[in-house]
């Protein structure tokens, strides 16, 4: 016995219809850019400034989506709005910096 409805020609049991079956729930939360610094109390000779610094884009993502990426966009055709065509994710990026004040 299976949920899985069978493949037919014709379709007499009206498998073909409008149906849910493969529709999921695409919400989700993202934490999409977070900034850190921090001035160093530093005094020498030529220097005026120190700072520490990082900027990370899209670290986290909470989802039950099965997909890539919730935020998934093919394009504008009327075909294949709203179908996943596993697109590439977004990806995620760190940026360390040091800025040091003349």
């Amino acid at each position: 016995m299976t949920d899985v409805p069978r493949a037919y020609y014709g379709d007499p049991t009206g498998n073909n219809s409008f149906s849910d079956r493969w529709i999921e729930n695409g919400s989700y939360m993202r934490l999409r850019t977070v900034s850190v610094g921090y001035d160093v109390p530093f005094s020498y000779k030529f220097f005026k400034y120190f700072k520490v610094y990082a900027t990370a884009n899209n670290l986290f993502t909470f989802t039950k989506y099965l997909g890539y990426d919730p935020e998934f966009a093919a394009n504008q055709s009327v075909f294949v709005q709203g179908i996943d065509t596993t697109l590439e994710p977004q990806f995620k990026t760190v940026q360390l910096g040091l800025r040091i004040g003349i």
